[in-house]
């Protein structure tokens, strides 16, 4: 977890310059967190062996442009990766809905977004911009940060824009298996992230959300990045299934150095289940100018078609999973769980915090 939380951190930063502490926190979380007091894993609990890492091997940016969509499409059709995700707002997602919705095996989330920050590519919403005005800048395109994004809109805006971002994907014949949030921007105020999880909750499809143990909270803390415990007991409350660990695929010099430090962080990894997210892309002369880090985006795609890191997954007893598998787990564990329930239905639960003892076993039965 602590490289997540580094790389991240550093990436943040980057990107963000002076935005605020709480903002870089949110930047740095595109996946909610959620606090538990017992040792038992999310592999544990959802029926996986309790010594086996479980990997959601993830390629996000679908919709993006053609590069993203010929990448994802042949990573999840070959089998290297084991989920994926779009973005309904961005110019190229009908041509991936349109191959994605005869696929029924393929496990395809939605990447809820609220920011448009390339230099010079843009999306707007999928709502009138007239309904969501908090979300829209001057030239008619969502805003470009998490700063200004959270600074002027509310969590009716955020509401209804992820309600029009996933009846446009059930529209064209996808039924996302997950959701996750672009640049994890609904978790720069509690409540937007109120709002983004009560969705999940209504509309009954898991977001993406990493247990936080007290360690792992103090481990954020003295990295600098302190989480308030409104967030905390938010996140604490939601009910659908999480995972233990998210992380992006690792930086590199070379490709090479990148595949080695990806193979030694998944040597490294606890049992439980973990995702990578990927950002696999087809190199073109129209990616180069789109992107920045295009050269990363390419590499992202060899990495997960490289056969040395499948048969390192194969030789170390690596078992991947997807999002599909984890909710049909969750709710075979869970035969009384409600789909759709009421929030007064829900148990009430109090988040760890700071100062509380760190938890050595789960209690006792």
């Amino acid at each position: 977890m602590i490289h997540t939380i580094r790389f991240l951190s550093a990436f943040a930063r980057r990107a963000a310059g002076t935005i605020l502490v709480a903002t870089l926190v949110a930047t740095m979380l595109p996946f909610a967190i959620c606090g538990r007091l017992d040792a038992q894993t999310w592999g544990e609990r959802l029926g996986y062996p309790s010594d086996k890492r479980v990997l959601i091997l993830h390629a996000s940016g679908a919709g993006l442009c053609y590069e993203s969509n010929a990448a994802v499409e042949s990573a999840l059709a070959d089998g290297s990766a084991s989920s994926a995700a779009v973005m309904a707002t961005c110019p190229w997602f009908e041509d991936f809905a349109a191959s994605a919705a005869k696929r029924a095996e393929f496990d395809v989330g939605l990447t809820i977004t609220f920011t448009s920050e390339l230099d010079r590519y843009r999306w707007t919403s999928v709502s009138p911009r007239s309904d969501v005005p908090g979300l829209i800048d001057t030239d008619g395109y969502l805003r470009r940060s998490v700063a200004e994004l959270a600074y002027n809109t509310t969590p009716q805006e955020v509401a209804r824009e992820l309600d029009a971002q996933l009846q446009k994907a059930r529209a064209a014949g996808l039924r996302p298996t997950h959701l996750t949030c672009h640049q994890g921007v609904v978790f720069a105020r509690a409540d937007l992230a109120a709002a983004y999880l009560e969705a999940a909750r209504r509309h009954w499809i898991p977001a993406v959300v990493i247990e936080l143990t007290p360690q792992r909270l103090r481990e954020f803390h003295d990295d600098g990045l302190p989480i308030d415990n409104e967030m905390l007991n938010l996140i604490a409350n939601y009910p659908l299934p999480k995972i233990d660990d998210i992380r992006l695929l690792p930086p590199g010099e070379t490709y090479e150095a990148r595949r080695e430090a990806f193979l030694k962080q998944v040597a490294e990894l606890p049992p439980g289940i973990t995702q990578f997210v990927a950002r696999p892309a087809v190199e073109s002369e129209a990616l180069k100018r789109l992107s920045s880090d295009w050269r990363q985006k390419t590499w992202d795609r060899q990495l997960l078609s490289d056969p040395k890191v499948k048969a390192f997954l194969a030789e170390h007893g690596v078992m991947l999973t997807n999002w599909r598998e984890i909710m049909s787990r969750f709710e075979g564990e869970n035969p009384h769980a409600k789909p759709r329930a009421e929030s007064s239905d829900l148990p009430t639960v109090e988040a760890p915090r700071l100062d509380a003892p760190a938890i050595e076993s789960p209690p006792a039965p």
